[in-house]
């Protein structure tokens, strides 16, 4: 999955769990702008890092911060931090996850528990990019619901309003009177 896929679907499993445990409120405490760097935290960290810095050895774009101890660590350190809420902050940790459908890399994704390796790919990074995008249909239709629902929030919490963006910037909250002021 790509970036608008894994934040807009994140932000909406989110909101959407937050509606259902009635914390319609935390909607609006919430720091979007965190949650949106956290759902593509493991791709920042590990294809900096296997892409980037280990082209030459391993070229893998899924490394350390796909695997599920690093999941373990993330939501423990959050629970220490935030305390009762520390399932809002790891849960885009938890969505790049699923999203990713790790499961299906058992060797990355329960490392250390086939050895300390990664798996090495022969492969051209941007041209595997480009040709998933224009040909996965899961990665298309993620891509274009991701959009949708960043568009549907921008235009729900009226970010187009000067005011409601600079506010949204500043501190990556939306503004709870969006729905109700002109």
């Amino acid at each position: 999955m790509f970036i608008f896929g894994h934040v807009g679907l994140t932000i909406c499993l989110l909101l959407i769990a937050l509606l259902i445990l009635k914390k319609n409120d935390d909607i609006y405490k919430l720091d979007f702008r965190l949650i949106a760097i956290f759902a593509i935290l493991p791709d920042i960290i590990d294809k900096s890092i296997g892409h980037l810095i280990f082209y030459d050895t391993l070229n893998n774009g899924r490394l350390f911060c796909h695997t599920l101890i690093f999941l373990v660590i993330f939501c423990f350190i959050f629970y220490l931090i935030i305390g009762t809420y520390w399932w809002i902050y790891s849960f885009p940790i938890i969505t790049h996850q699923l999203f990713d459908r790790m499961w299906e890399a058992p060797n990355t994704w329960l490392w250390p528990g086939y050895g300390f390796e990664f798996k090495s790919f022969d492969i051209n990074v941007w041209e595997h990019w480009y040709s998933a995008l224009i040909s996965n249909p899961y990665i298309i239709s993620t891509e274009i619901l991701g959009v949708i629902v960043l568009l549907f929030l921008f235009i729900y919490f009226k970010l187009y309003v000067r005011n409601h963006f600079i506010c949204f910037i500043k501190t990556g909250r939306v503004n709870p009177r969006a729905r109700t002021t002109p």
